[in-house]
């Protein structure tokens, strides 16, 4: 890999005229929720507020296109909130051709695609039993589709320098993933892995503690439905469901059926979550919810989700009913 990059680098510098500027892109989504949950009070909230730039060009090697794409969010604290600050949630570039796909920088983590059934917004599921970052700052490759199937290997280095240098943390690689897709016909499968070093640079799902998670989703789609199914495990990563800051080891299954009618999309779906956590009692917690949602144009839907969760008391708010509007652009 190292000699094909090398060797894009040297055929870019030794061309004479400039690449053109490419097109850009810009994009955006607004999403307004109305969220009420038992022993809570009802809440207007901006779930996401997002906009962002993107755009690709063809490059002086034949059948290599640079990409780029930059996306921020609004992060909204309270009714009033003008002073609150925006956070990158991407930021990337990268080249792709009949080798694949090279991208550095911050965007969507590839082992995402094992949480198929992260289905629900402010739900006991989304915030506690998925395990798997969404987003992540490294390096990666993507593997050319090959009868339906593609794979990717990247790797995550967060070194100090300077001031902040120190001899104990010197950890050239700081974590990795990898993971494969297959799909064919209304069948696709997800696997994926990472694992970061508790003692190298990188500030982690937890950063005290090695960290791994891997994750399977399978799905296959027949006439109006499609049915998916997901398993996944999680070592040290993060607080769970009563362990606050001790390392957690958590194991996840989820089963989930959609049903489309023209433009409105019927779900239901049910998880089952286990927690062992250092120094704290075991967790066995559930969850099942239905969701709707219609698109009214090609950019504007709406929705209403309901999510019970049973967690043996270790949360106050455990059902939840979500409505919520979005545009996007």
């Amino acid at each position: 890999m190292k000699k094909s990059l090398i060797a894009l680098a040297v055929a870019g510098a030794m061309t004479a005229p400039v690449v053109a500027q490419a097109d850009a892109t810009l994009y955006g989504n607004v999403e307004v929720e109305g969220v009420f949950g038992d022993n809570q009070d009802a809440d207007i909230q901006i779930d996401d507020a997002r906009i962002g730039v993107k755009g690709s060009d063809a490059t002086y090697i034949d059948g290599v296109s640079s990409f780029y794409n930059i996306e921020l969010e609004y992060n909204p604290s309270g009714t009033f909130g003008e002073t609150d600050p925006a956070s990158v949630r991407k930021a990337n570039v990268g080249l792709t051709g009949g080798f694949g796909t090279v991208i550095a920088g911050r965007f969507t983590n590839p082992v995402d695609a094992t949480e198929a059934n992260d289905l629900y917004s402010e739900s006991v599921s989304t915030d506690y039993f998925m395990r798997n970052p969404d987003r992540i700052t490294a390096a990666a490759y993507i593997t050319p589709t090959f009868g339906g199937f593609s794979a990717y290997a990247g790797i995550a280095a967060q070194g100090d320098s300077g001031k902040n240098f120190t001899e104990n943390d010197n950890e050239d690689v700081d974590g990795y993933l990898v993971g494969a897709n297959y799909s064919i016909g209304g069948f696709n499968a997800d696997l994926g892995y990472w694992n970061f070093d508790g003692s190298g640079d990188v500030a982690g799902p937890n950063a005290a503690n090695d960290a791994e998670y891997i994750g399977l989703a399978l799905s296959y789609a027949v006439a109006s439905f499609t049915f998916t199914g997901t398993y996944a495990e999680a070592d040290s990563v993060g607080a769970g469901l009563i362990a606050t800051n001790a390392a957690v080891n958590t194991d996840l299954w989820t089963l989930a059926a959609d049903y489309a009618l023209e433009n409105t999309n019927f779900g239901i779906s049910y998880m089952e979550y286990d927690e062992e956590a250092k120094g704290s009692s075991d967790v066995n917690a559930d969850e099942w919810g239905v969701y709707v949602s219609h698109a009214l144009s090609n950019k504007a839907s709406i929705k209403a989700q309901y999510t019970s969760a049973d967690t043996d008391d270790a949360l106050e708010v455990e059902d939840v009913f979500v409505v919520g509007y979005n545009v996007s652009f």
